[in-house]
């Protein structure tokens, strides 16, 4: 609060002269023309893919952690104390070593290097699974999946941000974020089934390839993406 208090105000854009205008012309300004300049992208629909594939081996791994720490015996004491401050330090660490990465290589470069540690990073829970319980290495496990989803995490926030061009950015970011939380939610729900299913190394392993049609499109994405400001 205290830096939104701090910052200045953008400068409003310019409206013509003339009466405020009606609903139907807000709508018109604020949702459909908005939607109707994103859908002229090349490959919108494939973007719109992108977005949630590759964020949903993460996820998905992340929605069954604590499950899966239970499930080796830990208690919720010693998740709290390994688990869940690792992941407040690994997580803020992962986001920015994601910025560092995107400045570094561009934005594709750094999609496709921050995708694949996000998806090694789940093998740590394959290695926690063999150790049993065993506190260190529910602290590395932790780390790992935290660190790497933190890159991972900025990268893609980093895409999306631009990819929401003006005047529209508000809602087109909004449509973008929409997408990312649909991967989150809806797509994550199936992890319960199978895990039981398939066992846990079996399933986190499911975890770390299920990305690969995520950067299969990224491959496609990045042959269309604008050079400049580093990237190609």
């Amino acid at each position: 609060m205290i830096t939104f208090l701090l910052t200045a105000e953008p400068a409003p854009r310019p409206r013509p002269e003339g009466p405020a205008p009606g609903f139907a012309a807000a709508v018109q300004d604020a949702v459909i023309n908005p939607f109707r300049d994103f859908m002229t992208r090349p490959g919108w629909l494939l973007i719109l893919l992108f977005i949630p594939a590759y964020k949903l081996g993460e996820a998905m791994a992340g929605a069954m952690a604590k499950p899966f720490y239970i499930d080796l015996g830990f208690t919720l004491d010693e998740i709290a104390r390994m688990s869940s401050l690792v992941a407040f330090v690994t997580t803020i660490a992962g986001g920015l070593i994601g910025g560092a990465v995107v400045a570094r290589f561009g934005m594709i470069r750094a999609l496709l290097v921050c995708g694949v540690a996000q998806s090694l990073g789940n093998l740590a829970y394959i290695a926690l699974d063999a150790a049993g319980h065993n506190t260190a290495m529910l602290a590395v496990s932790a780390a790992a999946e935290d660190l790497t989803g933190g890159m991972a995490g900025t990268a893609l926030v980093a895409f999306s941000s631009r990819l929401a061009r003006p005047p529209y950015t508000a809602t087109q970011y909004a449509l973008l974020a929409s997408v990312m939380a649909l991967g989150r939610s809806f797509f994550t729900a199936s992890g319960g089934k199978l895990s039981e299913m398939m066992g846990w190394s079996s399933f986190f392993l499911l975890t770390t390839i299920i990305t690969i049609p995520a950067l299969a499109l990224l491959h496609w994405i990045g042959k269309r993406w604008p050079t400049g400001a580093g990237e190609s």
